[in-house]
Protein backbone atom coordinates (compact mmCIF):
# COMPACT_ATOMS: atom_id res chain seq x y z
CA UNK A 1 0.00 0.00 0.00
CA UNK A 2 1.03 3.17 -0.73
CA UNK A 3 1.76 6.28 1.32
CA UNK A 4 -0.99 8.23 0.01
CA UNK A 5 -3.38 5.34 0.19
CA UNK A 6 -2.84 5.12 3.95
CA UNK A 7 -3.10 8.60 4.91
CA UNK A 8 -6.45 8.81 2.93
CA UNK A 9 -6.99 5.91 4.95
CA UNK A 10 -6.28 7.22 8.30
CA UNK A 11 -7.77 10.73 7.14
CA UNK A 12 -10.72 9.22 6.30
CA UNK A 13 -10.60 7.02 9.64
CA UNK A 14 -10.00 10.28 11.05
CA UNK A 15 -12.87 12.15 9.50
CA UNK A 16 -15.38 9.06 10.35
CA UNK A 17 -14.09 9.39 13.81
CA UNK A 18 -14.27 13.22 14.45
CA UNK A 19 -18.16 12.79 12.69
CA UNK A 20 -19.07 10.06 14.82
CA UNK A 21 -17.95 11.79 18.20
CA UNK A 22 -19.66 14.95 16.96
CA UNK A 23 -23.04 12.92 16.52
CA UNK A 24 -22.87 11.38 20.21
CA UNK A 25 -21.91 14.64 21.35
CA UNK A 26 -24.83 16.00 19.46
CA UNK A 27 -26.66 13.73 20.76
CA UNK A 28 -26.04 13.92 24.39
CA UNK A 29 -26.53 17.67 24.35
CA UNK A 30 -30.02 17.40 23.05
CA UNK A 31 -30.70 14.44 25.55
CA UNK A 32 -28.85 16.88 28.56
CA UNK A 33 -31.21 19.77 26.85
CA UNK A 34 -34.48 17.99 27.38
CA UNK A 35 -33.70 16.79 30.48
CA UNK A 36 -32.79 20.24 32.02
CA UNK A 37 -36.01 21.17 30.26
CA UNK A 38 -38.30 18.43 31.70
CA UNK A 39 -36.68 19.28 35.08
CA UNK A 40 -37.45 23.13 34.87
CA UNK A 41 -40.83 22.35 33.83
CA UNK A 42 -41.15 19.69 37.13
CA UNK A 43 -40.17 22.41 39.51
CA UNK A 44 -42.50 24.91 37.86
CA UNK A 45 -45.20 23.16 38.57
CA UNK A 46 -44.36 22.41 41.69
CA UNK A 47 -44.07 25.78 42.36
CA UNK A 48 -47.49 26.49 41.14
CA UNK A 49 -49.06 23.80 43.42
CA UNK A 50 -47.09 25.07 46.41
CA UNK A 51 -49.00 28.66 45.53
CA UNK A 52 -52.13 27.57 44.81
CA UNK A 53 -51.73 25.74 48.59
CA UNK A 54 -50.59 29.29 49.86
CA UNK A 55 -53.43 30.74 48.57
CA UNK A 56 -55.95 28.35 48.86
CA UNK A 57 -54.51 28.44 53.18
CA UNK A 58 -54.44 32.49 53.17
CA UNK A 59 -58.00 32.58 51.52
CA UNK A 60 -59.31 30.12 54.65
CA UNK A 61 -56.93 32.49 57.19
CA UNK A 62 -58.82 35.58 55.49
CA UNK A 63 -62.46 33.70 55.60
CA UNK A 64 -61.42 32.99 59.82
CA UNK A 65 -60.62 36.36 60.49
CA UNK A 66 -63.25 38.03 58.74
CA UNK A 67 -65.69 35.84 60.57
CA UNK A 68 -64.12 36.21 64.00
CA UNK A 69 -64.18 39.87 63.22
CA UNK A 70 -67.86 39.85 62.58
CA UNK A 71 -68.24 37.80 65.91
CA UNK A 72 -66.86 40.07 68.05
CA UNK A 73 -68.30 43.28 66.32
CA UNK A 74 -71.66 42.01 66.86
CA UNK A 75 -70.76 41.26 70.89
CA UNK A 76 -69.00 45.09 71.06
CA UNK A 77 -72.34 46.13 69.42
CA UNK A 78 -74.20 44.25 72.35
CA UNK A 79 -72.18 45.18 74.90
CA UNK A 80 -72.50 49.55 73.55
CA UNK A 81 -76.24 48.69 73.38
CA UNK A 82 -76.36 47.62 76.86
CA UNK A 83 -74.14 50.72 77.84
CA UNK A 84 -75.92 53.15 75.75
CA UNK A 85 -79.27 51.78 77.57
CA UNK A 86 -77.79 51.89 80.78
CA UNK A 87 -76.14 55.75 79.95
CA UNK A 88 -80.01 57.08 78.73
CA UNK A 89 -81.77 54.97 82.00
CA UNK A 90 -79.04 56.99 84.24
CA UNK A 91 -80.29 60.40 82.72
CA UNK A 92 -83.70 59.84 83.46
CA UNK A 93 -82.95 59.33 86.86
CA UNK A 94 -80.97 62.52 87.27
CA UNK A 95 -83.58 64.35 85.29
CA UNK A 96 -84.90 65.74 88.68
CA UNK A 97 -81.58 66.81 90.64
CA UNK A 98 -80.65 70.24 90.54
CA UNK A 99 -78.68 71.74 88.71
CA UNK A 100 -77.51 74.26 91.10
CA UNK A 101 -73.33 73.85 91.67
CA UNK A 102 -71.56 74.93 94.87
CA UNK A 103 -69.78 77.14 92.72
CA UNK A 104 -73.00 79.07 91.31
CA UNK A 105 -73.34 80.45 94.94
CA UNK A 106 -70.34 82.62 95.07
CA UNK A 107 -68.74 83.40 98.61
CA UNK A 108 -71.23 80.52 100.43
CA UNK A 109 -69.68 77.43 101.57
CA UNK A 110 -70.90 74.55 100.18
CA UNK A 111 -73.59 73.27 102.68
CA UNK A 112 -75.12 69.42 101.24
CA UNK A 113 -77.61 69.87 103.95
CA UNK A 114 -79.09 72.90 102.94
CA UNK A 115 -79.03 73.06 99.14
CA UNK A 116 -78.96 68.58 98.59
CA UNK A 117 -75.62 69.87 96.39
CA UNK A 118 -72.33 68.76 97.44
CA UNK A 119 -69.62 66.92 97.08
CA UNK A 120 -70.98 63.01 97.73
CA UNK A 121 -73.27 61.68 94.98
CA UNK A 122 -76.34 61.81 96.50
CA UNK A 123 -75.85 65.43 96.41
CA UNK A 124 -74.17 66.26 93.05
CA UNK A 125 -76.09 68.68 90.74
CA UNK A 126 -77.43 67.53 87.81
CA UNK A 127 -75.38 68.53 85.05
CA UNK A 128 -72.12 67.16 86.95
CA UNK A 129 -73.90 63.69 87.71
CA UNK A 130 -74.64 64.04 83.59
CA UNK A 131 -71.05 64.83 82.97
CA UNK A 132 -70.04 61.86 84.99
CA UNK A 133 -72.55 59.20 83.95
CA UNK A 134 -71.33 60.19 79.52
CA UNK A 135 -67.72 59.73 80.82
CA UNK A 136 -68.73 56.59 82.43
CA UNK A 137 -70.45 55.42 79.74
CA UNK A 138 -67.57 56.64 77.36
CA UNK A 139 -65.06 55.08 79.70
CA UNK A 140 -67.25 51.86 78.66
CA UNK A 141 -67.75 52.44 75.33
CA UNK A 142 -63.54 52.31 75.01
CA UNK A 143 -63.31 49.22 76.80
CA UNK A 144 -65.64 47.54 74.58
CA UNK A 145 -63.31 49.28 71.41
CA UNK A 146 -60.12 47.87 73.28
CA UNK A 147 -61.89 44.47 74.00
CA UNK A 148 -62.79 44.20 70.18
CA UNK A 149 -58.92 45.24 69.06
CA UNK A 150 -57.47 43.24 71.12
CA UNK A 151 -59.20 39.89 70.36
CA UNK A 152 -58.92 40.46 67.12
CA UNK A 153 -55.32 41.10 67.05
CA UNK A 154 -54.64 38.01 69.28
CA UNK A 155 -56.68 35.64 66.93
CA UNK A 156 -54.86 37.14 63.93
CA UNK A 157 -52.08 36.15 65.63
CA UNK A 158 -53.04 32.89 66.53
CA UNK A 159 -53.94 32.36 62.66
CA UNK A 160 -50.95 33.70 61.29
CA UNK A 161 -48.60 31.89 63.24
CA UNK A 162 -49.63 28.56 62.22
CA UNK A 163 -49.13 29.54 58.52
CA UNK A 164 -45.05 30.31 58.76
Amino acid sequence: MSTYTRIAIILTLSVLLVAGYWAIYKQGERAGAASVRQEWQAETARRAARAVDAQTEARATEQALIKHAVDIERKKNATLSTINAAHAAELERLRNRPAVRAADRPGEAASPAATGVGCTGAGLAGPDAGFLAGYAADAGRLQAELARCTAAYDKAVNLTSKIE
